[in-house]
């Protein structure tokens, strides 16, 4: 089964954090976390998850989760391109990048790790 889940991250004029999702999907891989400041949006596919902190079209940072077990590279992708590459870990793991950057309404940001774990996670920006 593959479906197309759009999760983002969204203010609303009432300065309410809100996290969109859209029909298509399992929503149940998305999660919101209200200790997160501003607003947390996570989604595992696999054994790969992605999180995305930030509001609106701002994104403070990015983590990659590998729960395989094996180890490997992490790399975070706007629309297809790499952007970043987060280092070799071991074993189970999940890193953190700190990008304090505007991205456009519509980004799609993904994970991926180039060992044995599966899946490429992915979470639309919606202003």
């Amino acid at each position: 089964m593959n479906k197309k889940m759009r999760t983002g991250i969204a203010v609303s004029a009432a300065g309410a954090i809100a996290l969109s999702l859209g029909v298509a999907g399992d929503s149940s891989a998305v999660s919101m976390s209200s200790k997160s400041s501003p607003l947390s949006a996570t989604r595992c596919e696999e054994d790969t998850c992605i999180s995305v902190t930030g509001s609106g079209t701002y994104v403070s940072a990015i983590a990659i989760g590998n729960n395989s077990g094996s180890g490997g590279k992490a790399y975070i992708f706007v629309n297809g391109y790499p952007r970043w590459t987060l280092g070799y870990l071991k074993g189970h793991w999940r890193i953190r990048k700190e990008i304090h950057q505007h991205l456009k309404d519509g980004d799609r940001v993904c994970g991926s790790i180039d060992s044995a774990a599966k899946g490429h996670p992915c979470v639309d920006i919606i202003a």
